[in-house]
């Protein structure tokens, strides 16, 4: 089930790659429905500024102007990827890796403009997560691979899992103090404390998960498919065990999420809707992009400030009341990932090596 990119980027079996970096904080909700205080909301929140329209001026249906975004919209980043680029990890504002399939396989991008290829740890990546010092992990087929953005080394880590690493996350790091999961497609999932050592065996809890994201190393969703059809699953990891906080109907693969802060947060992959998490359970929220029939990727800064890509080369955004086109990769690029700090510092990554951002 689900697929990874491979070779030129393009998928298989429907699947596609989801990474790590998103929210940090305190707790979260059990499956049980209680709820965690101390949490800290994804990406800065802040809003977008400017006030000039993306997309060449795109008006929403019945001529009303579109939201404000950054002056400009979304500006393609010229660097060395010419085939799929499949996950961003975010270091910090204006500073991100850009990883994928095909030479040179990973790319630092700061400040809007590629700052060089580093053909760094020669391999195929479908993931990647990086820690604010700039190391970066990237998932591959069956191991995930550290490279470390001051001395420019790169190993392998002891990580070796059954199928591509589709997504990882990691803790914020306090020192060397850090946990690392990793999921891949085969349904397991992967634990290195520090980033280096194994702490506990990797588990087989699906069919196939391709992303994970959570609030703290006892906070942690991984989303994915689990029997049937294309039947979506999302679990929640409280620090010792997994268990299911979403069991859906066939055609609801998960494939992205995000989180403003541990009660509210949304996902989406295959189906008609968006879930958002309440804080005790996931429930059907708004409609999927209209078009998108996967959603690959979702960035939230608000209620009412949504990003969402998936197999399409638009780029949408939820305004509390409707999906309006806020940019647009070349015709034909489907779309494979967003993630960023804030409205005005967003990276959007799709096949093709496209690499487009709203810091200009």
């Amino acid at each position: 089930g689900g697929g990874s990119p491979a070779g030129g980027g393009s998928t298989a079996g429907g699947g596609r790659t989801a990474g790590g970096g998103s929210t940090a904080g305190g707790g979260s909700t059990a499956g049980g429905g209680s709820t965690a205080g101390g949490g800290s909301t994804a990406g800065g929140g802040n809003t977008a500024g400017g006030g000039n329209t993306a997309g060449g001026g795109n008006t929403a249906g019945g001529g009303a102007p579109m939201p404000a975004t950054c002056d400009g919209g979304f500006v393609r980043v010229t660097t060395a990827l010419t085939n799929g680029v499949v996950d961003v990890a975010v270091v910090g504002p204006g500073d991100v890796w850009v990883v994928g399939t095909g030479q040179p396989f990973m790319v630092h991008v700061t400040d809007g403009g590629a700052s060089g290829a580093a053909v760094a740890c020669g391999v195929d990546y479908f993931a990647a997560w990086a820690r604010a010092d700039g190391r970066v992990y990237a998932g591959a087929s069956g191991a995930v691979w550290r490279r470390d953005q001051v001395s420019g080394t790169c190993s392998m880590l002891d990580m070796v899992m059954s199928g591509n690493v589709e997504s990882v996350w990691g803790t914020p790091a306090t020192g060397t103090q850090q946990t690392l999961f990793a999921v891949t497609t085969s349904g397991h999932v992967a634990y290195l404390g520090d980033g280096v050592t194994v702490t506990r065996p990797d588990e087989d809890i699906a069919d196939d998960l391709h992303v994970i994201e959570g609030f703290s190393a006892n906070a942690v969703f991984a989303g994915g498919m689990n029997g049937g059809s294309s039947k979506g699953a999302i679990y929640f990891f409280d620090g010792g065990t997994w268990a299911t906080t979403y069991d859906g109907p066939n055609g609801t693969e998960i494939f992205a999420m995000t989180f403003v802060s541990p009660t509210l947060g949304w996902a989406g992959g295959y189906g008609d809707n968006l879930l958002r998490w309440n804080g005790a359970a996931w429930v059907q929220d708004m409609a999927s992009p209209p078009g998108m029939t996967q959603v690959r990727g979702l960035k939230a800064f608000s209620a009412s400030a949504i990003y969402a890509v998936g197999n399409r080369d638009e780029i949408m955004r939820w305004n509390g009341q409707a999906w309006l086109k806020v940019g647009d990769a070349p015709p034909g690029v489907e779309l494979e990932q967003i993630r960023g700090t804030s409205e005005c510092d967003l990276y959007v990554v799709g096949r093709s090596g496209y690499v487009g951002t709203t810091r200009h």
